[in-house]
């Protein structure tokens, strides 16, 4: 991902999202995409790690991580995390979701966007993301 043209930007988590419990997006599909980004913005506070885990989501609705990351989160802080949808093909499942674990006592907030790239295909669809 040397090269990294943005087609569509998608809101995961929402500005303001509390870190101080887990926190899961919503899905992202990358049936129309080679590849996304995932951007995690935090807001002012203490600087704090906590891990960012990326889980495809498999045909029966399971979860199953496929990378984990320790970020920094706090004191302005933004964080990012690339994967490709091949890493998706081996499981054959063509959605994502973002788990950032809890900092207890934590008084940060966060937003996570996705950069979608590499679209497929000229025709887009609306549902790119799920609840």
């Amino acid at each position: 991902m040397s090269q990294f043209n943005v087609d569509k930007v998608v809101v995961l988590a929402d500005a303001g999202t509390s870190l101080a419990s887990a926190v899961t997006t919503k899905k992202i599909k990358l049936d129309n995409y080679q590849s996304v980004k995932v951007i995690v913005l935090t807001g002012a506070g203490t600087e704090e790690k906590t891990n960012l885990r990326l889980c495809e989501v498999l045909s029966d609705g399971t979860n199953k991580e496929i990378g984990c990351k320790e970020i920094a989160v706090g004191n302005k802080v933004v964080s990012e995390a690339n994967i490709v949808a091949n890493q998706l093909a081996h499981d054959e499942s063509v959605e994502l979701i973002v788990k950032i674990d809890a900092v207890k006592s934590s008084t940060n907030t966060c937003q996570i966007v996705a950069l979608l790239s590499e679209a497929r295909y000229a025709v887009e669809d609306d549902n790119s993301v799920s609840e």
